[in-house]
């Protein structure tokens, strides 16, 4: 079982670390906000990979009987919990900050049509 859990946390920390890397790395195939949205969408898609392989080391950490390994394994589920709890904070920031209003614009002069009569 140990072996197993070597190869998990060294799944896991390829996964963890590529998400990055191919986030910075992503070529953008399209112009503007689609370029990000590619990015954003790579980087969890990585993450999710991650996120299941943490929850294997988890439940694999239980069959080994090395107590630095219990340890180590437990080191996943940490990394993506406060990455979880980063995004999740960043998420309510984001969500609870105010824009500035726009200008009103500049009030124009009541102009009044003097009837032209002829005299």
């Amino acid at each position: 079982m140990r072996k197993i859990l070597g190869i998990l946390l060294l799944a896991w920390a390829v996964a963890f670390v590529g998400s990055f890397i191919v986030f910075w790395l992503a070529p953008a195939k399209w112009p503007g906000l689609q370029a990000g949205i590619d990015r954003i969408t790579i980087f969890f898609g990585w993450q999710a990979v991650a996120t299941v392989l943490a929850f294997a080391c988890l439940t694999v950490r239980w069959s080994t009987s090395h107590t630095w390994m219990r340890r180590l394994a437990a080191v996943p589920a940490i990394a993506v919990s406060v990455l979880m709890s980063a995004l999740a904070v960043l998420f309510f920031w984001a969500s609870v900050q105010r824009t500035a209003p726009d200008a009103a614009p500049p009030s124009k002069p009541a102009t009044v049509t003097v009837p032209v009569t002829d005299s």
